[in-house]
């Protein structure tokens, strides 16, 4: 493992000497070529000067390193390399994912290795992070030490991104998380080859020389952007509210064969006895937080099914393993003492478990019932064959806007 006194030696014996072969071979034995002009600058260390937005240094450029790392600069031979084959079908399989992806949570989703050099957005590298890598990489057969080293990576960003208390046990657990991350990244990345440290230096390409809009004032633009930003972290009062009334679709009280199933699983679910005439209010769409609808079955396959699913949730009802399901439909219900009382009713998913920092599992064919105060927030899916896969909404995409989420808008659904 490189050490700091390790590197700062190296750095030392490449300002001492200035003949380029002597330099060639210490930078080849040590994989180190310079000293990065970010690390020489008091400018960048904290807190005299620290990142208002971390999304560029996480996502954009941490993310996108290490798929170059996967996709361009590794040889076959190597465990991190991902074949064009097998790079080509990852692409395919996140494209194909926006179906099942709320729309909720950010824009479309493309395909990496088609649009890495096409301004790939930040939320899109989050995507990758947190959603499909893990996911698509247990069915494709990535190497499972690859796949091992960056579901602790991804654990490391999730605590880093999410906005709680945390105690001196919290803090002590992520460090001694990012010394495996390192330590394992170092052996599957470097192993016995240092030369491989630098195998990619990243320097500004090309710069923006047009003096038309919206150039002329982008560093302007930028600037204000970022200090909006900054307000609105300590002032949250003054984010405009962007969310709508809660909607409530209510349709007629269908006498079908389902509508009965679903009435006694809920009367079966409080141990009360069958009653054709009791009063029940049936609906299909439901703010389950102020950004967030959850759909269901009987909204989105009613008229033209939209193009991103958001039927699906996760509940809690007090077990450690979390519940997910498909909601098929909400139901009001008169309670025995006059008062009334919400359900949804879902095809839950079973032999729920988590790999690799990643809930799976597969549907049941049944039907269940859950108070809709035990559900927790929208989730979106990525199937494979019978595998489903839990794609929970990262905690920075709060920290974006609606702009760089490229959310598309929730289309309005006519009561019936």
């Amino acid at each position: 493992m490189c050490t700091e006194e390790h590197y700062w030696s190296t750095i030392n014996q490449l300002n001492d000497t200035t003949v380029k072969n002597l330099r060639a071979k210490i930078t080849r034995e040590t994989g180190i070529s310079h000293m990065p002009l970010a690390a020489a600058s008091p400018a960048f260390i904290h807190p005299s000067s620290f990142p208002v937005d971390p999304f560029h240094l996480l996502f954009k450029n941490i993310v996108a390193f290490i798929w170059d790392l996967w996709t361009i600069h590794s040889s076959q031979s190597e465990p991190i390399h991902l074949s064009t084959q097998k790079a080509e079908m990852f692409g395919k399989l996140v494209a194909s994912g926006i179906s099942t992806l709320p729309p909720s949570f950010c824009g479309p989703v493309r395909d990496p290795l088609l649009k890495r050099q096409s301004q790939y957005k930040i939320y899109e590298w989050m995507a990758l992070l947190y959603w499909y890598i893990i996911t698509i990489g247990i069915e494709l057969g990535m190497n499972s030490s690859v796949l091992q080293n960056f579901s602790h990576f991804m654990a490391i960003f999730e605590f880093a991104m999410t906005i709680k208390a945390r105690s001196t046990e919290d803090l002590t657990n992520l460090h001694q998380l990012i010394k495996v991350f390192l330590t394992d990244f170092e052996r599957i990345y470097v192993g016995i080859h240092p030369e491989k440290i630098s195998r990619t230096i990243g320097e500004i390409g090309h710069k923006i020389r047009s003096k038309k809009a919206p150039f002329a004032n982008l560093a302007n633009l930028i600037y204000e952007k970022e200090v909006m930003k900054a307000l609105l972290s300590y002032y949250p009062e003054l984010q405009t509210e962007l969310g709508s009334k809660k909607m409530a679709l209510f349709f007629p009280r269908f006498q079908s064969e389902n509508f009965f199933i679903h009435i006694q699983a809920i009367l079966s679910w409080e141990k009360r006895s069958f009653d054709p005439n009791i009063p029940v209010t049936r609906w299909g769409k439901m703010h389950v937080s102020k950004k967030n609808v959850l759909n269901t079955q009987i909204s989105e396959l009613h008229g033209h099914p939209p193009s991103r699913s958001h039927r699906y949730f996760e509940g809690n009802d007090a077990n450690l393993v979390p519940i997910f399901g498909e909601a098929i439909a909400f139901y009001e219900i008169e309670g025995l003492e006059g008062n009334t009382q919400q359900f949804v009713v879902y095809h839950p998913l079973v032999d729920v478990h988590c790999t690799l920092n990643v809930w799976r599992g597969k549907w049941a064919k049944d039907i269940k019932v859950l108070p809709i105060s035990s559900i927790v927030d929208i989730v979106g899916i990525w199937c494979y064959n019978s595998r489903v896969y839990v794609l929970r909404k990262h905690p920075g995409l709060e920290w974006l806007t609606e702009e760089e989420l490229e959310k598309q808008k929730e289309g309005t659904q006519v009561e019936d």
